[in-house]
């Protein structure tokens, strides 16, 4: 996973499992890489005396910690792993620049050099107790365990800074009975002020000089984080979704009047969603209705994309409230859960029956080969004739296209982990202006059921205009009162 510049966390329990590394002596792995031990001595009594915590405790201590790990942190092991990673690769990394040049075959080279030069000194094949250093990564072990994780000033799995009851400031786990240790550049003292800074002895209550120079904040105070970097541990979710939200569009037109509500609705929600407008289609339109594109597209980012979720939205869907996200609210219980195995998020149609068992303009998938073979399986459908509706459809071109495919996709195969949301959760259909779904606080307006896309167009230009002097409470006035308020207003 390192090509995927997936940070590593190394984990042992010295005398039972030691971690072996390749080139410990000769690679900054603490740089670029975590290194922790469930056999330390971790946790500290109010007498000021270490308390052995068990192997499952100090798992969980660790744990916690990468849940809020400093995205600066993360920033920084992982240019120093586009440096050095490239020396595990026997071959040259050409393309991986200059910065480390050397290959794992002349670090393998400089370690046999080393046990040349022991074996002609001691003629043992032996490894000395001095050298485990080459194998047994004790001193990036050490070195990982006074790193601040968390920009507090705290080492690692202590990332929480508090005021102990005695008035020396002190960094705290997430743990039952509150273990502590002492914030960097501090030692632990039986009275108090239980931590001191070392070596003026004075109390551990803010950074020295070295420290506020590198960034760390006093003891108390976190550095900002994006509120979806903090969402609850207990709802499954350990760190902020990579969710893609994709759209394209054939009809230029139409996307004038819709594509601003769904820009504007990911500035409303910065971090959040990457947005990703594609431009050309992915499919032969002379063998595929354009509608299919969208499956192309979602199999395109779910492939090449580092996305926990790819979604796509229609053209023909108008944002009415971008300052809401029912979207977010819904994936959280869904695609970007943990401990779930839903892998498809859609919303239901005003129409549930056999042909129509949910709608496919807000469509999200999970990654994973669960929804690589869903996209297989509805592109096979889709060059098949089906019957529905008492009908012969080949759906790659004629019928409702996706929507009749996923129809005939779940004759076969179970909703049970498809997440669909109520109708005018996320979406409400506008079909005409006297009789529609959409009502005012609705997330999102869906003109939906069109083969005439002049109408769609004269629909939508009739919504907005009527939205817009509804904001403005003109709606109910006479067309001669309108025109004089907006005359006023403008």
């Amino acid at each position: 996973m390192l090509d995927k510049a997936c940070v590593p966390v190394i984990v042992q329990l010295k005398g039972v499992s030691n971690a072996k590394i390749p080139f410990p002596a000769l690679l900054p792995w603490h740089k670029f890489a975590i290194f922790w031990d469930l056999g330390k001595l971790r946790r500290h009594s109010e007498e000021g005396k270490p308390d052995e915590v068990s192997p499952v405790g100090s798992a969980h201590q660790l744990l916690r910690q990468l849940q809020i790990i400093d995205p600066k942190v993360l920033e920084r092991k992982r240019k120093a792993l586009l440096r050095y990673a490239p020396s595990l690769r026997w071959e040259d990394g050409i393309s991986c620049g200059a910065h480390q040049k050397k290959t794992a075959l002349d670090l393998l080279a400089a370690e046999l050099a080393i046990r040349l030069t022991r074996y002609a000194q001691t003629q043992s094949t032996l490894i000395p107790w001095m050298d485990w250093a080459w194998k047994i990564p004790d001193d990036h072990l050490a070195m990982s365990e006074v790193e601040d994780l968390t920009g507090t000033g705290c080492p690692l799995a202590f990332p929480h800074c508090e005021v102990h009851p005695t008035g020396s400031h002190v960094c705290t786990a997430a743990w039952p009975g509150r273990p502590y240790n002492c914030p960097l550049g501090c030692k632990q003292y039986a009275n108090p002020p239980l931590c001191r800074r070392v070596p003026e002895g004075t109390p551990c209550d803010l950074p020295d000089a070295a420290a506020i120079h590198r960034g760390i904040l006093p003891c108390g105070q976190m550095p900002f984080r994006h509120p979806d970097d903090d969402l609850p541990h207990h709802q499954g979710i350990i760190r902020r979704p990579r969710i893609a939200l994709i759209t394209w569009s054939d009809r230029p037109e139409l996307a004038k009047l819709t594509l601003p509500s769904l820009e504007r609705f990911c500035e409303e929600h910065p971090g959040r969603y990457e947005l990703i407008v594609e431009q050309e289609p992915l499919l032969d339109p002379r063998q595929w209705a354009p509608a299919w594109n969208k499956l192309a597209f979602l199999r395109r980012h779910l492939i090449t994309g580092f996305y926990d979720a790819v979604l796509w939205i229609d053209d023909d869907i108008l944002i009415t409230e971008p300052t809401l996200d029912p979207i977010f609210e819904g994936l959280k219980d869904s695609l970007v859960k943990l401990w779930n195995d839903t892998y498809i998020y859609a919303s239901k149609d005003v129409r549930e029956d056999d042909r129509v068992r949910f709608n496919t303009g807000i469509l999200g998938l999970r990654r994973g080969r669960r929804a690589m073979r869903l996209i297989q399986d509805l592109f096979k459908i889709a060059n098949r004739p089906e019957v529905l509706d008492d009908q012969v459809f080949v759906t790659r071109r004629e019928g409702w296209w996706d929507q009749d495919a996923f129809a005939v996709w779940a004759q076969d195969n179970d909703l049970e982990l498809a997440y669909l949301e109520e109708h005018r959760k996320v979406q409400s259909f506008v079909r005409d202006m006297d009789n529609m779904e959409w009502q005012p606080g609705d997330f999102a307006a869906h003109f939906t059921g069109f083969r005439n896309q002049e109408q769609r167009l004269a629909l939508v230009r009739q919504f907005m205009r009527e939205r817009r002097l509804r904001n403005r409470g003109l709606i109910g006035m006479s067309d001669q009162k309108q025109k004089e308020c907006v005359l006023s207003v403008s």
